[in-house]
């Protein structure tokens, strides 16, 4: 299945920026399995996944910008969602400018799939995190990684 192997591809990025804990090292891990045995163990576990750039003095409310851009996949009560935005401090929607933008939501329970425009694939969300450093700049620069996984 694409979508997994997209999946894995993000998760094999996000546990090689920076250095990780161990913790998140043995989420990611755990994570891995859960995505190789999908159909068998996706209600099981709840996970999260995420690859943000914060301007942290725009983050306090020092002066007009963009704060953050994120790439989030989570997993959560059988839904799959992912989602890449640019969020500004006049419009914090996370679709500002002409940066690349995409949310997609997949209900396992239900079979039902909702996205936003425009239409993207999961496979271009992933080359999107893949060029991150792209939008750092001088005050966009801290870099941060999030991998959650917890018992359903």
């Amino acid at each position: 299945m694409t979508l997994i192997k997209d999946i894995f591809h993000f998760l094999n990025l996000l546990t090689g920026i920076g250095e990780r804990t161990l913790k998140e090292l043995r989420y990611a891990e755990e994570i891995r399995e859960i995505l190789e045995n999908f159909e068998d163990r996706r209600g099981e576990w709840e996970w999260h996944l995420s690859l943000s750039i914060f301007d942290m003095s725009l983050m306090d409310g020092k002066g007009q910008g963009v704060f953050c851009r994120k790439w989030i996949i989570f997993f959560e009560q059988g839904i799959l969602e992912y989602e890449v935005g640019t969020y500004h401090t006049q419009d914090d929607s996370g679709y500002y400018g002409n940066d690349f933008r995409f949310w997609k939501s997949i209900d396992f329970n239900k079979g039902s799939v909702h996205q936003a425009p425009p239409q993207h694939s999961i496979g271009d969300f992933v080359e999107d995190a893949k060029n991150y450093r792209k939008y750092i700049t001088a005050s966009l620069n801290d870099v941060e990684v999030d991998i959650d996984l917890w018992k359903r």
